[in-house]
């Protein structure tokens, strides 16, 4: 009876076939989680201070481009740390959790992490192809930023 219940099914098979030619091949280079882990700290400073560049100047909102550390997998593997570079983001106006929750709830959405009253914006999780709509996304919330926090 076990045997049965972990036995494979067509699309689990399918999978697996599909994944082993992607490594035979090597089309897992185009992955995201690949692009991401090979990208090298000088791509992500430069991306980031050209995202930087885009921000307009706010009194109430500050982003810098700081050093950080990258764990792949979303932490399931906490020992693996990559170098990386993230956008700080700090408001005179917001805590840091409640600027985090105002990004979530955009559109779209951009989900950051809270590390030490900044909100991180780490550049290994965004695609180059994702920084156009990064940057639109600062520079609304840059406008926004003198605005008074909602309360819940």
């Amino acid at each position: 009876p076990i045997a049965r219940a972990v036995r494979p099914d067509k699309l689990a098979l399918a999978a697996l076939a599909a994944t082993l030619r992607a490594w035979k091949t090597g089309a897992w280079r185009a992955f995201p989680i690949y692009r991401a882990a090979s990208a090298n700290v000088e791509e992500l400073e430069g991306r980031g201070g050209a995202l930087l560049e885009r921000v307009p100047r706010s009194k109430s909102l500050t982003v810098t481009l700081v050093p950080s550390l990258a764990a792949f997998g979303g932490g399931t593997s906490p020992e693996r740390l990559f170098a990386s570079r993230a956008l700080a983001v700090e408001s005179e106006t917001r805590s840091a959790d409640a600027l985090a929750s105002l990004m979530r709830e955009g559109s779209p959405p951009i989900v950051a992490r809270v590390e030490r009253g900044k909100v991180l914006l780490d550049l290994r999780s965004v695609s180059p192809e994702e920084d156009a709509l990064l940057a639109a996304a600062l520079e609304s919330l840059a406008a926004g930023a003198a605005a008074p926090s909602r309360v819940r």
